[in-house]
């Protein structure tokens, strides 16, 4: 625990206040009434008496037992010899003292505690350690008898255990959707196709609808999880759907080792170590579709020991290009350990769980799933346990009676009868157009079933809905529409279409090596910058300053102001759930947690609009200085200028002009100067020559003038288990104004008294509140809210604004904080990005032991930078950190498919055939695993891209720049890579008069 702040709530005490005129009357000064209060109120213990057996202890009792005791007490000798006692002086009262701040919850007097924990500290067990420390102080309260009630208004811990839950629910996800696609590709019966399309748009759809409603995490969790018990349990009894079950098995055996890897590093289950895993979920069953899809195309026989034997050699066939693709897709994660702490911190644990990851899954592959290919029944009817023959024939039955209506449904259209049936016959065409000749064509060998076009269509339509608004949805659905149906021809025919490329060769790698580029241009010099998204919260903080030195009263009616405001505004009033204030003189701040997002129409941001026109004048009626400024509802989005310089006065006023100028900024709200003027104080400066002759000293003074004003604590006052301190001091009256300060009794010896003002000159001044340096350099800090600005745009703004301003000699003004990060960050990661696709290089050319083959396999990476750059501008997102490290890992994963096209061609094809036939064969033979790696993939990646949670902001950048990046490189890899090998192995050797081998080696080369 680090600190613990205590607003509300009133301290009770003893109060003696004494009467000043009485204390002049009698010559008495605070510190003998202190004295004799504390030797009155004694309990001593003086020793022990022995007896016959025991030893008893003995003590000298003198404690008040009322406050009687207290006002009875002798503190003097008047001039007839009669006693004085203490309420001749002074009232005694059990009271409190006055407050120095006020705290309220919707309103309502509270307590309230602000808990923070060490950096260091593990905040989900710091929670629960809280709550535990709370419930034992709470049994301890009179809850029934004073009617008291506990609060929670903020808990970070909440926060992140929904980070935590939206990861996991986005992990169960992407396993589903993998597992019902693997099933869909791998299953060798229809009517399992059919169901796993099914389910697997239904699944999609529920995703979509999830994110445009706003369910949360909480009531789909189960869901998903009794869907895949249900798959799993479906998997005992139907062989059909083991396939996809033994590829799809390699994610919990690698996220096994990765928890072992955790454990053995000190490595927590926290967000970003469940984002990696999550994260390296779609590439997981790589290697393992790659293995399987190459066992399945040979003849092993029936499963046995002898299937085993021959599964052997075509599994060792796989190691080369598995290992290749694997070390590319873990060495990108290199870079990290020599990029900024920050970034380290942030994407370690994301590394270690994707290498981790990858590199089990690169053991399974290799090991486990051949095993299991030949060893487990994958062919046969299925099963059911589903008792009674009857109950499958009616679900039979009702199949067969839905296919009736449906062919009735045609008749009805093709006649004319009725308008249901004319829809029903225009839709009906393009179904049978559609099965014809997309899905029943040979070269496709039943790649693609007919619910995968509904899939597809369902699955552009929802993240057209998610992806903005207006025009912008319009755009993006018919470039989805557009981009599917081109998908579909293209690997439709995917010979006739590679030979059309093959023979205008020059125009299509020039258009790609130009998208390419202008893809490049448009990330790095155009896109808008930020250090990393953030999710909008669901609490704000209101801030309210009045001028210095501002009594706690005032402070009090502007807040009351702005609470009625926040209960009683029809706009504002129903997204408030609960608005605690601390009120403190000058500056006081309100925390005010909104209802959670699915149940309020508006955004924080918008609240936060009407707030602020709402208050834009409160409490300048009490205050003319008062200030109502707001925090920013997303984490990060502040934006700070440092202006510096020797001297306050010119600081404030630069500041002040610069505030002015940033308020012009469209797009920046909640401009402020992290500065205050001297709030005003009282010096009573001591004259030492007129001290000195009455006797006294500056320190006596002191001491006497804060025994007066402020108090002495003379002792505790004892009632049972309650222990109350005894404070002497001043009544109100006689201590509260500059006159009765100037009065106040000063004793110069016996008999002979004195005011303050009379030793002492009392003069008006101002204290600094804060002062803040940097580097021995005073400054003034200016701030701002971005309000859908980016953290790019924004600096370039206030730098334009810094620009127009004239600072004199020794001052000057910098942007710091975010822009300081943001721009070391990206820097950091740009050059990352190339040191990653040198070491990808370097690993390459070791693999293949060519200078070639390598270049070619690389040029796929510029590819996926045309996605990247489109799923940016669709989703509007800039260029982050995550982005970047979304590029990082394209790098490693695109260059797969050309390692495998690559690897065919040299060991698989027929050196003494036509390279150009050569090409298409390998190109056709690893065109069904690449499909369905890269589609595993980005379903992997899509529950992450259509989480719209707060923690979802932090991810969702990366998932966009991933699931689109795999899109275009896979499409243009499967062209561009076979027609950039024969450029370079046929048109340019013939060119330049050189002749290779057909091996491909350039170390064979001839002339």
């Amino acid at each position: 625990m680090a600190n613990v702040e205590v607003g509300g709530g009133r301290e009770g005490k003893i109060l003696v206040e004494l009467d000043r005129g009485r204390l002049l009357a009698y010559g008495l000064s605070p510190h003998r009434i202190t004295a004799l209060l504390g030797r009155r109120n004694v309990a001593v213990q003086v020793g022990s008496v022995k007896g016959e057996s025991r030893v008893a202890p003995v003590r000298v009792v003198g404690s008040f037992r009322g406050l009687e005791d207290i006002r009875k007490v002798v503190v003097g000798r008047d001039p007839a010899g009669g006693t004085i006692l203490l309420e001749n002086v002074a009232t005694v009262t059990d009271s409190y003292l006055e407050p120095e701040s006020l705290s309220r919850l919707n309103g309502r007097a509270a307590v309230s505690l602000y808990i923070q924990k060490e950096s260091a500290g593990n905040t989900i067990r710091t929670v629960r350690e809280v709550e535990a420390a709370l419930d034992a102080a709470w049994r301890l309260l009179p809850v029934q008898a004073e009617g008291l009630s506990r609060v929670v208004v903020s808990n970070q811990a909440q926060g992140i255990l929904a980070a935590i839950r939206s990861v996991r629910v986005s992990l169960i996800c992407g396993i589903l959707l993998i597992l019902l696609a693997l099933c869909l590709f791998e299953s060798q019966r229809a009517a399992t196709k059919r169901a796993a399309g099914a389910a697997l748009a239904a699944l999609l759809a529920l995703m979509v609808l999830a994110a445009l409603f706003k369910i949360g995490d909480a009531p789909m969790e189960p869901f998903y999880l009794a869907l895949l018990g249900a798959f799993l349990l479906a998997a005992i009894f139907d062989p059909d759907i083991r396939p996809g079950l033994i590829v799809a098995g390699s994610m919990p055996l690698s996220a096994l080792f990765c928890f072992l890897l955790f454990q053995a590093c000190g490595i927590t289950l926290n967000v970003m170590s469940l984002f990696g895993l999550a994260l390296g979920l779609g590439m997981l069953v790589d290697n393992a579709t790659v293995v399987y899809e190459h066992l399945s195309h040979k003849d092993l026989g029936p499963p046995g020991a002898a299937a085993r034997e021959r599964a052997l050699g075509p599994t060792e066939e796989m190691v080369l290009p598995l290992i290749g693709a694997t070390v590319t897709n873990a060495v990108v994660f290199v870079p990290f350990l020599f990029l900024s702490q920050d970034i380290q911190n942030m994407f370690t644990d994301v590394a270690a769980a994707v290498g981790a990851s990858l590199f089990a899954s690169l053991g399974i592959s290799l090991t486990v799933v051949p095993f299991l290919t030949v060893m487990v029944p994958l062919r046969g009817e299925p099963r059911w346990p589903f008792g009674p023959a009857r109950v499958r024939r009616g679900m039979k039955n009702f199949g067969d009676r839905l296919i009736r209506l449906w062919g009735q449904a045609r008749a009805w259209g093709a006649a004319g009868k009725s308008w249901a049936g004319a829809q029903v016959k225009v839709l009906a065409r393009p179904k049978n157009w559609i099965h014809r000749e997309f899905l029943l064509h040979p070269s496709l060998e039943n790649l693609l079933p007919l619910e995968v076009l509904g899939l597809f269509l369902l699955l552009f339509v929802g993240l057209w809905a998610v992806a903005g608004s207006g025009a912008a949805k319009a755009v993006f659905f018919l470039g989805a529409a557009g981009a599917t149906a081109g998908g579909f021809w293209l690997f439709r025919d995917y010979g006739r279409h590679w030979e059309a490329v093959l023979k205008r060769r020059v125009e299509v790698l020039g258009g790609a090596a130009v998208l390419a580029l202008a893809a490049t241009v448009l990330l790095f010099k155009a896109t808008e910058r930020d250090f990393q998204t953030t999710g909008e919260m669901d609490e704000f903080v209101i801030y309210v300053e009045l001028s210095s030195g501002a009594r706690l009263e005032v402070s009090n009616a502007v807040v009351g102001d702005i609470e009625r405001v926040l209960a009683q505004d029809r706009d504002v009033a129903p997204a408030v759930r609960t608005a605690v204030s601390r009120v403190e003189g000058w500056s006081s701040k309100i925390y005010v947690t909104l209802v959670p997002r699915a149940q309020r129409r508006i955004t924080t941001e918008q609240v936060q609009d009407l707030l602020r026109e709402k208050l834009k004048h409160s409490g300048q009626d009490r205050d003319g200085n008062a200030f109502v400024h707001f925090s920013s509802p997303r984490t990060g989005q502040e934006i700070a200028v440092q202006v510096l310089g020797p001297d306050y006065a010119v600081l404030e006023e630069l500041a002040q002009r610069l505030s002015g100028e940033l308020g012009k900024i469209r797009g920046l709200t909640d401009v402020k100067m992290r500065y205050r003027p001297g709030r005003p104080e009282v010096l009573a400066v001591v004259d030492p020559d007129r001290a000195a002759r009455a006797g006294l000293s500056a320190e006596s003074v002191a001491e006497t003038a804060h025994a007066l004003m402020r108090g002495l604590r003379a002792t505790t006052y004892r009632t049972g288990a309650r222990q109350t301190e005894t404070i002497v001091r001043l009544r109100q009256e006689d201590r509260a104004s500059l006159n009765a300060l100037a009065d106040l009794p000063l004793l110069a010896g016996p008999g002979r008294s004195l005011r303050l003002s009379e030793v002492a000159e009392l003069r008006m001044s101002k204290m600094p509140n804060e002062i803040f340096r940097e580097n021995k350099e005073r400054l003034i800090q200016v701030t701002a809210n971005r309000a859908g600005l980016s953290l790019g745009r924004a600096a370039e703004e206030t730098q334009a604004a810094l620009d127009r301003m004239t600072f004199p000699l020794e001052y000057r003004a910098t942007l710091e904080g975010g822009v300081t990060d943001m721009t070391r960050a990206l820097s950091q990661l740009t050059w990352g990005v190339l040191v990653m696709v040198f070491l990808v290089y370097v690993v390459l050319v070791v693999l293949f032991e060519s200078l070639m083959e390598p270049f070619v396999i690389m040029s796929t990476v510029p590819l996926c930078l045309i996605g990247v750059a489109a799923g940016l501008i669709l989703f509007r997102i800039p260029l982050t950190t995550g982005v970047l490290v979304g590029i990082l890992m394209l790098a490693g994963v695109v260059v797969n498919n050309a390692i495998m096209i690559l690897d065919h061609l040299n060991n698989h094809t027929d050196p003494a055939r036509p390279l150009s036939e050569r090409l298409l064969d390998s190109a056709r033979a690893r065109l069904r695993p690449i499909l369905l790696t890269a589609g595993s993939a980005v379903l992997g990646f899509l529950p992450m891209m259509l989480d719209t949670s707060e923690s979802g902001a932090l991810w969702r950048p990366l998932a966009v720049a991933m699931v689109f990046g795999l899109l275009t490189s896979t499409v243009l890899t499967l062209f561009v890579t076979p027609t950039l090998t024969y450029l370079l192995l046929e048109d340019l050797p013939r060119r330049l008069g050189v002749v290779l081998s057909p091996t491909l080696k350039t170390g064979d080369q001839r002339t």
